[in-house]
């Protein structure tokens, strides 16, 4: 995969679940922490950052941060919750002000963070960054779980990475690349 760092869009193939991938939004206010910043397929479009950190084997590593400026979550790092649901982590408003009055919130919150995120190609790449948006990839977390598609209630997907989920696991493509 690419050896820089670079933004794009992270598509999902999977038919039923074709598109960007979104960030799910509730409002912006206090109440709504359970359900803003969580990556989903219905939501606010994002873009995310790739921060290459090294390639193993036939994976690349990659920081990967949100790059759009949406209700504060410009730079929010992609974590993983407990559950393995995977969201932006750091910069919503509900973070700050949580990891400002409770240092339990805050050492909370170090456990959800993801070291970094693996890019593992599906198909032959010719080596340009325009022929890595044909590509078909998974997104693995540090641990090497893939990710998935998990309902857990009401009427939306969300993206999650755990031992013994039982999702549907997703194949992407990053499509609108930018190298940085």
């Amino acid at each position: 995969m690419i050896n820089s760092s670079f933004t794009a869009e992270l598509h999902c193939t999977e038919a039923s679940r074709a598109g960007q991938i979104c960030i799910s939004t509730g409002g912006g206010e206090l109440a709504t922490a359970a359900v803003d910043g969580w990556l989903c397929f219905k939501g606010q479009p994002i873009r995310l950052r790739f921060d290459y950190k090294e390639t193993v084997g036939a994976r690349a590593h990659y920081d990967v941060s949100c790059a759009t400026d949406y209700d504060g979550f410009l730079g929010g790092k992609l974590g993983r919750s407990k559950n393995g649901y995977l969201g932006l982590y750091g910069v919503s408003r509900t973070d700050k002000i949580l990891s400002h009055i409770s240092p339990i919130y805050w050492a909370f919150a170090q456990f959800t963070k993801v070291s970094f995120w693996k890019v593992e190609l599906l198909d032959k790449w010719d080596g340009t960054v325009q022929g890595a948006e044909q590509v078909n990839i998974h997104l693995r977390d540090d641990e090497g779980y893939r990710v998935a598609a998990y309902q857990p209630w009401q009427d939306k997907e969300y993206l999650n990475a755990a031992p013994g989920n039982d999702g549907v696991i997703l194949t992407f493509k990053l499509k609108d690349i930018r190298l940085l």
